[in-house]
């Protein structure tokens, strides 16, 4: 059985030889000009691009963006029981060897998921997952205990209880290989068939910092419960955006993103201010432990000006932004 204080991770390493908005070529849109309305365009090369991606919504009304295209890419994935520091241990030297990479471990121990490409039409070209029983047994076993009132704990809160690791170590301890083949669109391990419904904050730091994170982690969440559900943590390449949370200078190749998830299928009313709650002491505790990071604008970060001022290019992006887009999410961080 494994440690009831302990968490499931689970690590996505995407890729760190691509950006997500390498193909992107340009951004048209509507800004407002001394009073007028004008259509826009910034082009991939404009020293004004950086402003129009991860433009925060507050740069103007887009209508177009034009991306190049590449083939369709086929893989082999495999999901499969491995030791986790194995492979965290050496980030870059995993993600040299294979393309994709997804660990889940918990513990010391864990779930990969890694894929490697192949030729077109090796195996069948629309190749896809059978539903993933682990995913399926997850959610019965959630629901059944959002209907059960005799645990040790409050089934509808975000945080994993002694019964919730005792079922993770069995589904790892019944773990085998699942090999499968196909376009990478199928290959990417999420169940389609089985979805839960989750919050999550996305927040990344410097490949050299991945063991003081995780022993913030370990170290917080040991203090203050674990959420309910895995880690994701994924490997990506730094772009230079002004406001991505991604660009991290040329001297940072690629990030190490923590994705911390929580179950919100059955949470009770006070439930969402638990997660946040969570998620701020954690916050706080990565600052008191001086490691840098920065989040996803999108998801669940307690950023203000001072944060943004510190870690993003608000300078270069500021003379860009229209108040007529501004909102009080946006302003709080920004003004």
């Amino acid at each position: 059985m494994l440690d009831p204080a302990a968490s499931l991770i689970l690590i996505v390493t995407a890729t760190i030889f691509h950006t997500i908005y390498e193909l992107l070529d340009w951004i048209e849109y509507f800004a407002v000009d001394a009073g007028r309305v004008v259509l826009k365009r910034l082009t991939r090369g404009d020293a004004d691009f950086g402003a129009a991606v991860a433009s925060l919504g507050v740069i103007g009304f887009i209508t177009n963006v034009r991306f190049r295209v590449v083939a369709d890419t086929y893989f082999e994935a495999e999901q499969l029981i491995v030791k986790l520091d194995d492979y965290l241990l050496n980030t870059a030297g995993t993600s040299a060897k294979y393309e994709f990479i997804d660990w889940v471990p918990k513990t010391k121990v864990g779930l990969m998921w890694r894929a490697k490409q192949i030729p077109v039409g090796h195996h069948n070209k629309d190749g896809d997952y059978p539903v993933d029983g682990a995913e399926t047994m997850l959610k019965s076993i959630f629901k059944t205990e959002a209907a059960t009132e005799k645990l040790d704990h409050d089934p509808r809160t975000p945080f994993m209880s002694h019964y919730d690791s005792f079922v993770y170590g069995l589904i790892i301890g019944v773990y085998g290989v699942d090999r499968q083949y196909g376009p990478l669109r199928n290959m990417i391990p999420v169940d389609r068939k089985a979805p839960l419904l989750v919050a999550m904050a996305e927040w990344s730091f410097r490949p050299e910092d991945t063991s003081r994170v995780r022993l913030a982690c370990t170290q917080y969440f040991n203090a203050h419960q674990w959420p309910n559900l895995p880690i994701e943590i994924e490997c990506m390449k730094t772009d230079n955006f002004f406001m991505s949370p991604w660009n991290w200078g040329p001297d940072v190749p690629y990030i190490i993103k923590f994705n911390f998830m929580y179950l919100t299928n059955y949470l009770n009313s006070s439930g969402k201010e638990d997660i946040r709650n969570h998620l701020k002491g954690l916050w706080d505790y990565l600052i008191y432990k001086k490691i840098p990071f920065k989040a996803h604008w999108g998801k669940i970060n307690f950023m203000d000006k001072a944060f943004v001022e510190a870690n993003m290019d608000l300078t270069a992006f500021s003379p860009h932004v229209q108040d007529l887009f501004m909102n009080d999410y946006i302003q709080q961080r920004i003004v």
